[in-house]
Order: C-alpha cells, then structure tokens, then sequence
C-alpha cells in the first residue's frame, strides 16, 4: 500500500514520469501502469484528487497466483516426502511414536539425497495435505448393561512411612454404570496388572463381557501391524480364566475409553486431594475403598441413580465369577557361583547344588 501511495504522489504531486518512478521505487513498470490506470478509472466518479486518491488506496492489490507453480516441489519430491510420511505412519503402529520423522527432519533428508528445496516449502506441502484430511467424526456410545468395562493406569504420590514415593493406581470404570474401582501397586508390572483385574472382578461380583486397554506394555506384547497388536502372556492367561474378550484402543486415541482417562484424575483428586499420609501401602489401599464407596455413592448428573444402585441392575447381565486366579509370572534364570540368583535387581539364596544350572522363578 504504500508503494501504491507514492507512485500516485509522484505522478500527479511531484508530476514525475512512469520512467523516473519506475528507476527511482525500483517497482515494475506494468505495477506502475496498473496503479495509475486504476486511480484514472475512479478519478472521475469524486470532486478532488485527495477523495479519489483515499478511494484508491482502498482498493487492496490482487495478485493472481492461481497459475503459480513451486518449481523445486516436483514430482519426485512429492513421492519422496510421502514414502517419508508412510514411515512415519508404520512407526507409529508400532508404538513408536517419539520416534517420527517432523517437518525439519524430513528437509533433511531430502537435502542430504541432493534434492533442492527449502525448508518453508516442504512445510507448505504438509501444512496443504494436513488441511485437506477429513476431520475425525465422534459418535457417541449406548453401552449395554455387563457388556464393557474399561481399564487404565495413573500414578500418584503420597507419603509412605515417611517417604514420598510414586504409586501405581489400578483403575476400572463400568461402561454402563460408571462404577468405579481402583487399587494402589508399588509396580506397573504383569503381576500386579493381574492382581487388580483378580480384585475387581471379586468387588463387582462378576466378569464383564469385553475388557477396553490402551496400548500398555503389561498387556500388549507386540504390534504387529497398525491396528493388529498381540496381547501379553498375562493378559493370555486372565482371558482363559475368567471368559472376557479384549479390546486395545487404536494409537493416540485416548477418547475410546473416555470414562477410565477421566475416573483416573477424578478419583486421584476425591480420595487424595485431602490426605496422602499413610503408615503403609496396606492403609492407603484401606483408605481408597472407603473413597471409593463414597464416589460411587453419589448420583450421577445424567442419571437419577448412583452408580452403585446402576451396578446391582448390571450384576444380572455380567458373566459369572469363576473364582480366584493365582496371579504369577515365571522366569528363567542361571544360579551364580554364590549360589544365589538375580531377579528385578534383588538377590536370592538357593540350593548350593544348583550353581551352574538354569532354574524357573515363579513369581508370586
């Protein structure tokens, strides 16, 4: 605009030719004659030259780049970037999601295989594909009574005899009923991922249909493709025990199991918002369920009963319960010359006629 002020000012204040304003602002002479043609045009339609002149300097330039091409965003270029961008979605099935290339790492390598082509042009390309993908529509689930439940970790710190330590919840939330349960572990591992399923099953007097995990180490063992992953041993054997199906969420999709993500900060911040003060891990266990029976105790904001009154009509629609479940893992290790194997960074005596040998850990 402003460039557009002063070749008006030149020509028709200072009266300077088109050929001195075009060596003098260092502009196009077709930009000056453009200019000067508009302001000619609406000149006669006011009374003064500062009225048309205030009129044509509202009139914003256009600049026609519809038949603009990027001349380095080639073809081959193009093709490079999307075999690129088809890694990066075949990590991310693999879990590894801190792992994909950005936009800067993507220039790289382009440059480093001899392509010419600037940092802002392949982030236009991007930035143009994300804008012509189809936004995600959500629908809003009808669970049926005992057909889904669904489960989560969360960790929380409290002071355990003392000590400020990191502690494992264990969250289950109801896909009907909302009803909430939740155990307190000193580790995220396969035995405590199988204690917690043990308990609540025990506490809801009954087996869900179908058990919704997102993609944790204690349940999935491996991926196989993007939306194929290979449940854990331990996830294996409760299966078999107890009768239930599974479900992984797909990757970064934290909404399809919406209730547990938020029972974990809700019930976190009701049971220990106020006290995180406990002799042992054993009170704070105790402490819980007695939070726990308050939160499920209250009516729901979307339904007239509590989500303990909601359990007891689900009871009639869960599996039954077949009993308790020995929850263990097994691992083999090699006796040392002290006769003592290692197992998660502890020491343990066996026999002495045993050094040399492999022998099996159960693990309780």
């Amino acid at each position: 605009m402003n460039t557009k002020q002063e070749i008006l000012l030149r020509k028709y204040r200072d009266h300077q030719s088109q050929r001195t304003i075009v060596k003098e602002l260092k502009v196009g002479r077709r930009t000056v004659r453009k200019y000067l043609q508009e302001f000619e045009e609406l000149r006669p339609q006011h009374n003064d030259f500062q009225s048309a002149l205030r009129a044509s300097l509202a009139i914003h330039p256009k600049y026609d780049s519809s038949n603009r091409t990027n001349s380095k965003l080639t073809d081959k270029v193009i093709a490079r970037i999307e075999s690129l961008l088809e890694e990066n979605d075949r990590r991310q099935g693999l879990g590894l999601k801190k792992q994909l290339l950005k936009a800067v790492d993507i220039h790289e390598c382009l440059e480093s295989e001899g392509y010419s082509i600037s940092y802002s042009s392949v982030c236009a390309y991007l930035q143009k594909k994300k804008a012509n993908r189809r936004n995600e529509a959500y629908i809003r689930q009808q669970i049926s009574a005992g057909s889904m439940t669904e489960f989560d970790w969360g960790e929380i710190k409290l002071e355990i005899d003392g000590k400020l330590r990191v502690i494992q919840m264990a969250v289950f939330t109801s896909g009907f009923s909302n009803h909430r349960f939740a155990y307190l572990f000193n580790r995220q591992d396969s035995i405590a991922f199988q204690e917690a399923h043990v308990r609540y099953f025990a506490n809801v007097e009954g087996v869900y249909r179908e058990v919704v995990y997102d993609n944790m180490r204690v349940a999935v063992k491996s991926f196989i493709s993007k939306t194929e992953k290979e449940p854990s041993e331990a996830l294996v054997n409760l299966k078999a025990h107890y009768g239930f199906s599974h479900r992984f969420c797909n990757v970064r999709k934290g909404n399809e199991k919406g209730k547990v993500e938020r029972s974990v900060e809700y019930v976190r911040r009701k049971s220990f918002a106020g006290k995180i003060s406990f002799k042992s891990l054993e009170e704070a266990n105790e402490y819980l369920q007695v939070e726990l029976d308050k939160i499920n105790n209250r009516r729901l904001t979307e339904k007239e009963e509590s989500a303990k009154e909601l359990l007891e009509l689900e009871r009639d629609y869960l599996l039954d319960h077949s009993g308790g479940f020995h929850c263990f893992e097994r691992e083999e290790v090699r006796v040392d010359k002290y006769a003592t194997v290692c197992y998660k960074t502890n020491r343990y005596s066996v026999p002495d006629h045993l050094v040399g040998k492999f022998i099996t850990l159960e693990v309780t």
